[in-house]
């Protein structure tokens, strides 16, 4: 009689280790290719999270915490990450066929 208690055990054991180990057989990806308002979002957030470092930075530099090269080199560094982020956001508006 205890070899049935067993036996269902071992089944249901090999039914979840199945289960869970599917998706590392599978050939179909996750992830689909990021439609442009998919893109254009990150890429906003991207932009305005740069500009709040920008504004904590500069806090910082007005409490004292950093002298004026630290913070002239790391809000020119900040800057131009801002403005390739917009210039990638402004060419991924201006494609042909964007919503």
């Amino acid at each position: 009689m205890p070899l049935l208690p067993l036996l269902i055990t071992v089944i249901l054991l090999v039914l979840v280790i199945l289960y869970i180990t599917r998706p590392l057989f599978t050939n179909q990806p996750d992830t689909q290719p990021l439609s442009t308002n998919d893109e254009t979002a990150l890429k906003q957030a991207a932009y305005q999270a740069i500009l709040e470092r920008i504004r904590e930075l500069d806090f910082e530099f007005g409490l004292g915490k950093m002298n004026a090269q630290e913070h002239g080199e790391q809000r020119a560094r900040l800057v131009q990450e801002a403005a390739e982020v917009l210039r990638e956001l402004k060419s991924v508006n201006s494609t042909p066929g964007s919503a």
